[in-house]
């Protein structure tokens, strides 16, 4: 909600408040290999989820500003499509590959 009521004030330029939201989404999520009790984790899944809410909330406002009300069904579908991909293929580019793991024995 808050990053929505934001996104619609006058005075702020969306596209650098999702910008900004975004990079302390992804400075949380650096930060946790640090975390090592459970307050951390949480105060961390707290932080993430209110930061990366401006995903969701900015992004029709977005895409509105930049490409007009009649594209806005074909552009939330292109973008749509574009997370889908990168959330089908980031998961598995990212975990350990057996085939290249170096085994001490």
């Amino acid at each position: 909600i808050f990053a929505g009521l934001m996104g619609d004030q006058p005075r702020v330029n969306s596209l650098v408040f999702y910008n900004i939201m975004t990079a302390l989404a992804g400075a949380c999520t650096m930060a946790v290999p640090f975390l090592l009790t459970f307050e951390g984790l949480a105060t961390y899944s707290a932080l993430y989820g209110f930061f990366i809410s401006a995903n969701y909330a900015m992004t029709t406002i977005i895409i509105v500003e930049l490409l007009d009300m009649e594209r806005l069904t074909n552009a939330f579908g292109m973008v749509s499509l574009a997370e889908g991909i990168a959330n089908l293929v980031g998961p598995p580019l990212a975990g350990e590959n057996p085939r290249l793991t170096l085994r001490c024995s």
